[in-house]
């Protein structure tokens, strides 16, 4: 059976491999194609597309845009081709995500945390995983969770508002690229109590498909997003969310099922 992983970040964004070592991993794990999808940004897609054709895997274009309606919705979009209307929309997320750092840093300096910051920010895909790794590497907590929960969590004093477009727009983003877009890691709204209506709405403007399989959904979960996949029309997709070796499962390490409307919807046949 086929395996792929269509959820992974690079140093592009908020993971720790460049392009190149993902996919070099990739080919390790056996991979018959893997989608690099960092946040808000599509630098590292041709580095990985090369790589991964000299190792012969397939590397699908991706990305995770950053999306807000009422809670931050994140939203998956594969082969897209980049027009200027898309690349135009990155460059304004990504200066609006680091407006967003730098006022959750002046917080934190009037909270009496005199976080260090260098040129860390510069990179507009970068964010407050970024924060929490300075502020436990700057010993202000004891593990990056803890930023979180202490800090920069959405209930925590430091916490900024975000920025960011609709879900709405960020599907049609994607499919006005020619790209296909699927709602990521779906179960924080399934516990919610919105999934249903949240996977309606958007199926209404373009949403092609569900990240079913992911490192922290048993069967149970799996099935049920199974059943929503199918009552919208929806395939479904997944993948192991790869930041890095300490927070997140490894490359590969998901088991994902593509059946055929998946494999369509995915250009892999």
């Amino acid at each position: 059976m086929e395996k792929y992983d269509l959820h992974i970040h690079s140093i592009y964004s908020d993971g720790v491999l460049s392009p190149k070592e993902i996919a070099e991993e990739a080919a390790r794990q056996g991979l018959a194609a893997f989608s690099l999808t960092d946040h808000d940004e599509i630098g590292g897609v041709k580095e990985a597309q090369e790589a991964a054709k000299e190792l012969g895997i397939k590397c699908i274009a991706g990305i995770e845009l950053s999306a807000y309606d009422g809670q931050e919705i994140h939203v998956l979009g594969y082969n897209v081709s980049p027009n200027a209307e898309f690349l135009s929309e990155l460059e304004r997320l990504q200066l609006l995500r680091k407006e967003r750092n730098y006022e959750i840093i002046r917080k934190l300096h009037a909270h009496g945390v005199k976080l260090k910051v260098y040129d860390e920010f510069e990179n507009g895909s970068k964010g407050r995983a970024l924060i929490a790794k300075m502020l436990y590497e700057q010993g202000f907590v004891r593990t990056r969770g803890e930023a979180f929960d202490k800090y920069i969590g959405s209930n925590s004093p430091c916490y900024v508002g975000k920025m960011r477009i609709s879900p709405e727009d960020a599907i049609k983003l994607i499919t006005n690229a020619g790209g296909s877009a699927v709602l990521a890691h779906p179960y924080k709204y399934y516990k919610d109590g919105i999934l249903d209506d949240l996977v309606k709405r958007l199926s209404k403007v373009g949403l092609s498909g569900i990240e079913v399989y992911y490192s922290k959904y048993g069967a149970e979960v799996r099935s049920a997003l199974r059943q929503l996949a199918a009552k919208y029309d929806l395939f479904c997709t997944g993948g192991s969310d790869h930041h890095s070796q300490l927070d997140s499962a490894p490359i590969g390490g998901v088991k994902v099922i593509l059946n055929d409307k998946a494999k369509k919807g995915l250009k892999l046949i």
